[in-house]
């Protein structure tokens, strides 16, 4: 009998386990697919997006028809990521090449939905905007928070901890009340409160004195090899918490419109340089939130944007900064931002990490490369003979004597960081490719920390079982 209750036990606690474990189940979609109001024909693609990144595809084989209903028909299966399903369900949308269908669906886990996608392309895409391939929205409108004014202007914060939906912790030392992994799509929420916080049962309160909130990264796997699997987020500084209805939207796009490109490229062209390659663009939208330079709250910004490390080795780290546009700014309001280079980015080291501070907050940014206007010096010969052995310094304040030896490295200096040299990415198996899934092992099994976490807990479980069942044994023996 014990046994039995035993088993039933063990295989309760398995199953709570796996479950809390497993990833999403894949959703599918069927129905009829039209393109300008006809029938889509066979060969027609329809890529389906979370978040802007691809989660799953389907080619037609039956005009005007992708998928049905049956057992055995083929669908579009759409797998979102567990990180996309932190927020609730996510929005799926439906791509014809650059063309989005008017119709969208929100991702349920294990569903098998019918949707009748419509694309029209007379209506050409906006001209000169790439697509965007990452998005992530970020709201101020926490569950469980409420602000109030207090005489003389201040703001007082209140939060109920017990319905909370994140996680809210208090540091006394620097009196600050922390929000992390918030729903509405922050990694950490820090308000610094006038003197140290007060917490009653479950309600922690204080009165503000300034806000830092950090963006969960959007990330993006569309931007091709050479750039790889990129991530990019921010923080800002406030001097208070926004209304409940702010909110912030970031896009990854490759390029900026075609008319802010140029004001990018004209903008490093007036200081001296030429942007030789922009490895992608941040686009951070704001909704009832704006900078204080337009009469708002943000103060100032910090900005992460990774990219390959492969991308950077290429155009040389020292060459790489973040260069911002305002709102609405034209060629003289672009801002080259003081990069630097931060190291291997701890998420996925196939990529180095930049940061940059924005003093005037959010905007358009993109990471780029760029390369002097001015030509290097050139090696002189120092015996005056030899073909074309100029002493021209190419343009340098004055004449330069130097004995050029070909195998010797010129020196690299990069601005703002104390180190000169990439690290090189931890070696995988498979190191021809920068942007592979780092998850992956060797062996081809694929665990996250989670599962790997969960199986740990049924080994756990499964022997203080064994080791009670033996016990129990030697005891009944024992008696009788």
């Amino acid at each position: 009998m014990k046994i039995k209750i035993l088993t039933t036990i063990f295989l309760l606690i398995l199953s709570v386990i796996l479950a809390s474990a497993a990833p999403p189940i894949p959703c599918d979609y069927y129905g009829s697919v039209t393109i300008d109001g006809k029938t889509a024909p066979a060969g027609t693609v329809i890529v389906a997006k979370v978040d802007l990144n691809k989660r799953g595809e389907f080619t037609v084989t039956t005009p005007g028809v992708f998928g049905d209903s049956g057992t055995f028909d083929d669908r579009l299966f759409v797998s979102a990521t567990e990180e996309e399903m932190a927020a609730g369900n996510p929005e799926v949308t439906f791509w014809y090449g650059t063309y989005k269908a008017k119709q969208t669906s929100a991702y349920t886990q294990g569903g098998h939905i019918s949707l009748n996608l419509e694309f029209t392309t007379s209506q050409p895409p906006d001209a000169g905007v790439d697509t965007p391939v990452g998005k992530k929205d970020s709201s101020f409108g926490l569950d469980d928070m409420e602000t109030e004014v207090q005489e003389g202007g201040k703001q007082k914060v209140n939060i109920n901890t017990f319905d909370a939906s994140s996680e809210v912790t208090v540091d006394s030392e620097e009196d600050e009340i922390i929000i992390s992994d918030s729903s509405s799509g922050w990694d950490t929420l820090r308000i610094r409160t006038q003197g140290e916080p007060t917490v009653e049962g479950g309600n922690v309160s204080g009165t503000v004195e300034s806000v830092s909130a950090k963006s969960k990264p959007v990330k993006s796997e569309e931007l091709g090899a050479d750039v790889g699997q990129i991530k990019a987020q921010f923080s800002v500084e406030m001097g208070e918490i926004p209304a409940g209805s702010a909110s912030i939207e970031t896009t990854i796009s490759k390029e900026p419109p075609a008319n802010q490109k140029s004001a990018f490229i004209l903008a490093s062209e007036n200081e001296g340089n030429k942007i030789s390659e922009i490895a992608y663009t941040m686009t951070v939208n704001k909704a009832n939130i704006e900078n204080e330079e337009n009469g708002g709250l943000i103060k100032s910004a910090t900005i992460y944007m990774s990219v390959s490390h492969a991308w950077a080795v290429k155009q040389g780290v020292s060459n790489i900064f973040i260069y911002r546009r305002p709102d609405n700014g034209g060629v003289n309001d672009i801002q080259k931002l003081a990069t630097t280079y931060v190291g291997t980015d701890p998420d996925n080291p196939a990529n180095d990490l930049f940061r940059a501070e924005s003093p005037n907050g959010l905007s358009t940014f993109i990471l780029s490369s760029i390369k002097s206007d001015t030509p290097a010096p050139q090696p002189v010969n120092p015996g005056g003979s030899g073909g074309g052995g100029s002493g021209g310094s190419g343009g340098s304040a004055g004449d330069s004597y130097f004995k050029f030896n070909p195998d010797e490295k010129a020196p690299v200096t990069k601005p703002d960081t104390p180190d000169t040299d990439i690290p090189e990415p931890k070696a995988t198996e498979n190191s021809d490719s920068t942007n592979q899934d780092n998850s992956e092992s060797t062996t081809g099994i694929t665990l996250s920390l989670t599962q790997l976490a969960s199986l740990i807990a049924v080994i756990i479980v499964a022997n203080a079982l064994v080791i009670y069942y033996i016990k129990t044994r030697k005891d009944e023996e024992n008696k009788n």
